[in-house]
């Protein structure tokens, strides 16, 4: 295991913050019914985003070798 410290407010090589793009990305062009409909589709997107290996793979190409 290796540690990676991240400076203060590094938002652009957290690799967390693209999922939290994404995710708005694609929240912002939907109606909101209402906070139910906003969680359900908030969690299907975070897990969608959040398993997509390049997410991982580009950030560990960028930041650790």
């Amino acid at each position: 295991m290796k540690l990676v410290f991240l400076k203060k407010y590094s938002s652009d090589i957290n690799p967390i913050e693209r999922v939290w793009y994404s995710i708005k990305d694609k929240l912002s062009v939907l109606y909101v019914e209402d906070d139910n409909f906003l969680l359900v589709h908030f969690k299907e997107f975070f897990y969608q985003y959040s398993k997509l290996p390049s997410f991982i793979e580009n950030w560990l190409l960028k930041f650790i070798t």
